[in-house]
């Protein structure tokens, strides 16, 4: 009966994110980065041939903790998510499984069957091993379990003590520049007495701003849906397809990586040539990276431009392989951008990027019309103090201002369109046009920072100010006046004359992007001279 169906395991580590992070040091980040990629990619082979089912499971996907298999022998299948579950626990400890078996007369059927059992699996939860007795002494970092001993960090739990078997990796930084060493990627973003100054983060200056970038791709699910309906219509051969469809999801990822890496960071390595940016997480379109705050939003942008060619080249050639339409026009991605400053912690800076990008992706779907794909796009916002809480709790309360007349003020644009579909959203070429602008002497920025610092406390006395500096430069600068009235009027639309802020939307909310652009230059102070005083006082 076995030799009749189709057999498919799934599985997902849940929560990855959070065992990267957890600790916070950088040089357990790197670890666990590189730990991750090797259970992915590597681990995945050695336990098929250790189970004795080489050759006789078929992988679909193996990136970013996911595991997805087929195979037509039962035993052999079973054989390896056996052993699999244990490796994974023994590799990963302490990360949460979601995984299921099904059977199928064909192999969509049994992925059906497995995928639901994995939902359920959710509320199995595993006890974390080892287990803390009363007597158990735990780390300081994470309250579990010690396991070890580390001269400078004292007591160490088993996760940690993993990490940093592999904190020497280089493996996915190797997607990001192949010929890239290990001395290239920093591991420290403070480092204390007696560590190396080569694992240093190479910031410039006083800067000390980190960018949190976190991606992700736009539609792929209901993508994969619609394929395994075509695929199974055709009789085509299903593991082979999706098989080539990870594999060419993973080369799109990488060639934007490397792309925004030779476009970005490249020109700002270091003498000794370590790059400005620690790669957290690559799986296809799924990216996390930190990036030295000037370069983050630029690297971001430049990294959802790539992914679109690439995953059209790739995607392209696999729908020319097996005649299949909808694949040729390639895939669109979101990004979120945490500008915080080093000392933030790591998990609520990833977890506002992540929020950010799940922003991104809301204002995407609302620019597509009938026809028109989802749009690229980035969100970013900067933490001027340690201070967070939620992304919406920080639009509202942050960066929102009311009005007299009632409607309310935003200082940031909230999304920004890149790409070739960008249309239908503000687009991030002229805010970069816009920020170039305003960063022009003559365009004497503190005049643009002192009204938006006006606007939440007097909005009267903002409006008497801009009133002001716009006499000043419609005197002696009106070139500049008129380049900054345009892409105002291309960015927010056309703004009333009162305040550099577009025409109330059906919420009653204007916005301007001027806040978006003293973020971006709020980071790069630090890397060159400050403003002179005359500058600073041109609207006094």
């Amino acid at each position: 009966m076995s030799g009749s169906l189709w057999h498919a395991y799934v599985f997902e580590a849940r929560g990855i994110q959070r065992f990267i992070l957890e600790g916070g040091r950088l040089r357990d980040v790197v670890g666990a980065s590189e730990l991750v990629e090797w259970a992915s990619t590597r681990l995945p082979d050695d336990v098929a041939e250790a189970a004795g089912a080489g050759g006789k499971v078929r992988f679909v996907r193996r990136a970013g903790g996911a595991v997805v298999a087929l195979a037509r022998e039962r035993e052999a299948l079973e054989r390896f998510a056996a052993l699999w579950t244990l490796a994974v626990r023994q590799a990963l400890p302490g990360i949460e499984l979601q995984h299921g078996f099904g059977s199928g007369a064909s192999e969509t059927e049994a992925l059906a069957v497995a995928r639901e059992r994995a939902i359920v699996s959710r509320s199995r939860i595993a006890p974390s091993l080892p287990q803390a007795g009363p007597l158990a002494a735990r780390s300081g970092r994470t309250g579990r379990p010690a396991v070890s001993w580390h001269p400078k960090d004292g007591l160490v739990d088993e996760a940690a003590t993993r990490k940093r078997l592999f904190s020497g990796g280089i493996d996915l930084a190797r997607r990001f520049d192949p010929a890239s060493r290990r001395e290239h990627w920093p591991r420290l973003l403070t480092p204390e007495p007696g560590d190396d100054p080569a694992d240093a983060f190479p910031f410039v200056g006083e800067q000390r701003y980190v960018g949190v970038v976190h991606a992700d791709g736009n539609g792929l699910g209901q993508l994969i849906q619609r394929l395994s309906a075509a695929v199974e219509a055709r009789g085509l051969d299903y593991a082979g397809f999706f098989g080539g469809f990870s594999e060419a999801l993973a080369a799109a990822g990488r060639g934007a990586a490397e792309a925004a890496t030779r476009a970005v960071l490249a020109p700002a390595r270091t003498a000794d040539g370590r790059y400005p940016a620690c790669p957290i997480v690559l799986g296809g379109e799924d990216l996390a990276i930190l990036v030295r705050g000037d370069l983050a939003v630029a690297f971001a942008r430049a990294f959802l431009e790539a992914f679109e060619r690439e995953s059209r080249a790739r995607l392209g050639e696999l729908a020319d392989r097996h005649g299949l339409e909808g694949l040729g026009q390639g895939l669109t991605a979101c990004a979120g951008v945490a500008l915080v400053k080093a000392s933030h912690p790591f998990h609520l800076a990833f977890d506002l990027a992540e929020a950010l990008c799940a922003h991104a992706k809301a204002w995407s779907r609302r620019a597509a019309g009938d026809g028109v794909p989802v749009p690229s796009a980035v969100s970013f916002v900067r933490l001027a103090t340690g201070a967070g809480g939620s992304l919406e709790r920080m639009l509202e309360e942050a960066l929102t201002h009311a009005d007299g007349d009632g409607t309310l003020l935003r200082e940031t644009m909230e999304a920004y369109g890149v790409g070739a579909h960008a249309q239908g959203l503000a687009a991030f070429d002229d805010l970069a046009a816009l920020h170039a602008l305003m960063s022009r002497p003559e365009m004497a920025r503190g005049a643009a920072r002192t009204v938006l610092g006006l606007v939440g406390a007097a909005p009267a006395d903002a409006r008497r100010r801009y009133a002001r500096w716009r006499q000043l430069m419609s005197e002696h600068q009106p070139e500049a006046l008129e380049a900054f009235d345009g892409l105002l009027a291309r960015i927010a639309g056309e703004a009333p004359a009162d305040l550099p802020f577009g025409a109330p939307d059906r919420e009653g909310i204007r916005r301007s992007p001027l806040g978006d652009v003293h973020a971006l230059a709020a980071v790069e102070a630090a890397l060159g001279p400050a403003p002179a005083a005359a500058e600073e006082a041109a609207d006094a």
